[in-house]
């Protein structure tokens, strides 16, 4: 699906998508499950049975193409294998050179809760 689709979807199962609204959820809660899981409870979500994940998807799916340099929870979940196959292949140095660049990125971030534009609040 393309991103327009994407969003047309989350529409069609009641939940109001605005980009901005998004980014500024991303950027004060430091997570899309954070931003995504009071959906839930704003609106009343029709999707029901294997589409019960679609929004979920669609949220990490949307951060993904839409603010792909913001840095979330969830990315620093997907470098952590990445940070363990190179303690496994005894290179311990890179992996906590790698590991401690993707905390400092998270950090930078959310320490001063990012803005929209890139300020700190």
């Amino acid at each position: 699906m393309n991103t327009e689709q994407i969003i047309n979807q989350l529409l069609s199962f009641g939940i109001p998508f605005y980009t901005k609204t998004f980014e500024g959820d991303l950027c004060r809660l430091g997570s899309t499950e954070r931003v995504y899981d009071p959906w839930w409870d704003r609106h009343t979500i029709i999707a029901k049975g294997p589409d019960e994940d679609l929004p979920w998807l669609a949220a990490l799916a949307l951060h993904e193409r839409l603010f792909p340099d913001l840095i979330t929870a969830e990315n620093l979940d997907d470098w952590m294998p990445e940070g363990y196959l190179l303690i496994e292949e005894k290179r311990v140095i890179e992996a906590c050179e790698f590991m401690v660049e993707g905390l400092g990125k998270y950090s930078r971030d959310y320490s001063g809760r990012r803005s929209p534009d890139g300020g700190r609040r």
